[in-house]
């Protein structure tokens, strides 16, 4: 497992978001990449992807009532915003959100 530090008071952490080709780690607090991890024999679809968008994630359950704690909790793929080397933006799935991780919360839609 790989791990990263912040220049801060905070310790490191990182985020894991598993999805169908396997699983990207997210450091907690600046949302860069920090590791992927693959499953056996999958293309490697996620390495194009080097931050999570920990600050859209945020504000989107805030706006439903939901506060995730400072360093947020794990997610699925479809929960995340992503962006690429080349600067696209990868927007997270909210129809999932929604139906998904709203009940898992238990916060209405």
């Amino acid at each position: 497992m790989t791990t990263t530090f912040c220049l801060s008071h905070r310790q490191p952490r990182t985020i894991a978001f598993n999805g169908c080709y396997g699983t990207i780690e997210v450091d907690a607090f600046t949302g860069e990449v920090v590791a992927y991890h693959p499953k056996q024999r999958e293309e490697p679809a996620y390495f194009d992807f080097v931050r999570v968008d920990l600050d859209e994630r945020r504000a989107w359950y805030a706006a439903r009532g939901v506060i995730l704690e400072e360093v947020q909790p794990d997610g699925d793929i479809l929960d995340a915003t992503l962006m690429t080397r080349s600067g696209e933006v990868d927007p997270a799935e909210d129809d999932w959100r929604g139906e998904i991780m709203l009940a898992v919360y238990g916060a209405a839609p």
